[in-house]
Formats: C-alpha cells, structure tokens, sequence
C-alpha cells in the first residue's frame, strides 16, 4: 500500500462551555524566588497565545501550572471539567517508554488507524516497529505528536515543539497550528 504523504494535521476539536482554564492571582516560588506573580488569565476555545522570552523566565513552569504538572504557590486555576489538554512537552523524551515501539507507544487497538496517524506525522512505515530509543530526535517527535491527538485534545499545549524538527517538518507544523481551530499555547524561540 502507497504510504500516505507526510503532513501535520490537528484533528479539529469539539466546542466547551468557556472558559477552559482560568488563572487568577496565580504566583509560582521555588525556595525564596517568584517565578511568577499574580498572573490571571482565560484560556477560551479560540485562544492563540504565544509566550516568548528568555530561557529560565518560566515559561514551562506557567505550562506545567496549566497542564497540573505542577500546582501554584498561591491563586486559583480552575479548569473545564471535560477538557482535554495535548501537552507537548520540551523534554518530551523523558515521559516516554523507549523499549516500546511507535505503534505500542500509540497503544490503539485499530492498528490500521495507529499506522495513519503516524504516516500523517511524517514517521516513515520503516519505523513504526522499532523501539523509540533507536529512533532519532525528530522521528520520537512525530510520535509524541501523532500520540497528542489519538486523544482529541480541546487545547494544545506545545513547549518548543520545532526543537527536534526538520524544516518541511517546521512548515508543516507551522500550518497545522494556523489552520487548527481549537485553542493552543506555544512557547517558541522561532
């Protein structure tokens, strides 16, 4: 069978009730340092934020704050009941069983749906069965991503999702998220 083209497309998600996250007065410290203070914000279904600036700002720990990887200082984050968040982490690897193969990583039982996902994210069919620990940072990336949206995620996460990527990847990425209706956060030095 004719392997499909590579692309990124992000599977378009259904509509919650607004909002999705809801941050306020949120303050981040670790030991005597303020990560970060007295923040609020609305993520709705439409959101496209985009968070720039220099490494060690915080950036991830505001991600990690919104996608409960960690809990704030002080304030309150309320999240949608139903939501679902496809979070791509900037150390993604570290979250990944690497004896595990692609398509075991994916753990869907239609293998047939399993196998598209990861052509549509760029994985050539040549990798689908070899564990990702042999596998480079780029082909790892195609399968966090293809895995994000087995889910069907409301909002996207994405901590420096180009970080492992070619540049017909980057593009591809690049219009996936400009065509994506749903919400997204990206944190992004390109």
């Amino acid at each position: 069978p004719k392997q499909p083209k590579p692309r990124i497309t992000f599977v378009q998600p259904n509509i919650l009730k607004n909002p999705l996250v809801k941050l306020e007065k949120v303050c981040y410290k670790i030991e005597n340092s303020v990560i970060i203070k007295d923040l609020d914000l609305v993520i709705n279904n439409d959101s496209k934020i985009c968070i720039f600036g220099k490494n060690g700002v915080g950036k991830s720990t505001l991600l990690k704050l919104i996608t409960k990887k960690l809990n704030q200082t002080s304030g309150k984050i309320e999240h949608n009941d139903i939501l679902k968040i496809g979070y791509f982490e900037q150390n993604f690897e570290s979250e990944l069983d690497l004896k595990l193969t692609p398509i075991l990583y994916l753990n869907n039982t239609e293998i047939h749906g399993t196998h598209k996902m990861l052509s549509y994210f760029g994985l050539e069919k040549t990798y689908f069965n070899v564990p990702i620990t042999n596998l480079s940072g780029g082909q790892i990336a195609k399968t966090k991503f293809a895995s994000l949206f087995m889910n069907k995620p409301h909002l996207l996460v994405l901590d420096e999702p180009t970080n492992h990527l070619d540049l017909p990847s980057i593009d591809l990425l690049v219009n996936a998220i400009n065509t994506y209706l749903g919400s997204i956060i990206l944190v992004t030095h390109n």
